[in-house]
């Protein structure tokens, strides 16, 4: 009888349990930018990264020691246009694959098995549909983002250089339509040295962008300039290097820990 009921139980735990968001750790770490590598890991949700890639991707995260994975839900142009969208057409106001979806949703699934939470990074530059959307079109997107994948997002930033595509008044009203739906962490990333978007009411994080070819000392330093402009909020140290893995972007990663960054994205 005992045996017969331990089988029972074995049969019950055997089912697939449901996959979840992880916590978004407090210090986020990533290695978005892989140049010599020829990795970008904004681009997961990629159709056009084939599953040997993505699992490299996979592979070399791990060996970095990475928690979190930013991934693009949508992108045109941006890295040799490897694009990554879930509409049947028009960003944000045609409907949504619902198969693309379900494609998407695994990928996620596999990062989250793999110990990655998941920042859900809503739109790219270089997106010329996203530059012609209007507010209401960007805030569609944003919605659904979070009602198709939301269970399996840990944070979110609006965009990546959000000077280039999103007026400061498009993205304070995605913020909005964020908070209206989640209480999860909502970033911004800006172009090289700027924090305006981080003032934005209802953001907590800000992605900051270094620009490249900087010193140790020139990290640190801007690392705490602009923190300064940008109080009470988490501040990322995110892009500064063009090879993540490198032995200088990881130089670099550490001198922004150092000077008060509560995570990196171009390794540490």
């Amino acid at each position: 009888m005992k045996k017969f009921l331990e089988f029972l139980m074995s049969l019950f735990s055997n089912k697939k349990k449901k996959i979840s968001a992880l916590p978004l750790p407090k210090d986020q770490s990533e290695i978005f930018l892989n140049k010599t590598l020829g990795l970008w890991m904004h681009t997961a949700l990629s159709q056009l990264v084939n599953d040997s890639v993505f699992f490299e991707m996979i592979r070399v995260k791990k060996r970095e020691n990475t928690n979190v994975w930013w991934m693009y839900f949508f992108n045109e142009n941006d890295y040799g246009r490897i694009a990554v969208s879930f509409y049947t057409g028009k960003f944000g106001a045609s409907p949504v694959n619902p198969d693309v979806v379900k494609w998407m949703r695994g990928r996620m699934e596999t990062s989250i098995k793999n110990g990655f939470a998941v920042v859900a990074w809503l739109t790219a530059d270089d997106s010329p549909s996203v530059n012609r959307s209007s507010a209401v079109e960007k805030c569609t997107h944003a919605r659904n983002v979070v009602q198709l994948f939301g269970d399996l997002i840990s944070g979110y930033c609006v965009g990546l250089e959000l000077e280039e595509t999103t007026p400061v008044s498009h993205a304070a009203a995605v913020v909005a339509e964020l908070r209206a739906h989640t209480n999860k962490s909502i970033g911004v990333h800006e172009v090289t040295g700027q924090t305006a978007y981080a003032k934005i009411g209802g953001v907590d994080t800000m992605y900051y962008q270094y620009g490249f070819n900087k010193s140790v000392s020139q990290i640190a330093s801007e690392t705490h300039s602009a923190k300064a402009r940008v109080p009470g909020i988490v501040f990322i140290a995110a892009e500064y290097h063009l090879d993540s893995t490198s032995l200088d972007a990881k130089g670099l990663g550490q001198a922004a820990l150092t000077a008060g960054a509560q995570g990196t994205g171009c390794g540490r």
